[in-house]
């Protein structure tokens, strides 16, 4: 990260004019890996719940660091979902999913928050969803 900056470049010829070139060093530093968080800030390893169904899910993702910042995205099942993202001013980014009226379809459903700053360069974290008994 240290490395990144404007760079000149100066070649002098004998018999015509000197020329200088600028370019802008970008160094990308990736994201750490994300974090997941249940509605009472508890961290969650690979299993959430058990939840009711017909009840809500609410969880955040934190992810720290990255340059330039990165975007970060929540998925069920490969299926984009939608999440409200906050970014923070130490660099921190706080992406919340909420589920409502959780259902059958949601018994053992795969959560995966993303964070890529880079063309297809991700990390991720992932969480399996449980049900109470009786729910799929």
């Amino acid at each position: 990260e240290k490395d990144a900056g404007n760079f000149r470049c100066r070649v002098d010829f004998k018999l015509s004019q000197t020329r200088n070139s600028n370019v802008n060093l970008e160094v990308v530093v990736p994201p750490q890996q994300p974090s997941i968080f249940n509605e009472r800030r508890l961290r969650i390893d690979s299993r959430a719940g058990p939840y009711e169904e017909g009840g809500n899910l609410e969880v955040t993702c934190v992810v720290y660091g990255g340059s330039p910042p990165p975007t970060v995205t929540w998925l069920m099942n490969g299926q984009l979902q939608n999440s409200i993202v906050d970014y923070t001013y130490d660099g921190t980014i706080n992406s919340k999913l909420v589920v409502r009226n959780l259902s059958r379809i949601h018994q053992h459903a795969v959560y995966t928050c993303q964070a890529s700053n880079f063309h297809k360069k991700y990390v991720s974290t992932n969480i399996t969803i449980e049900l109470g008994p009786g729910c799929g």
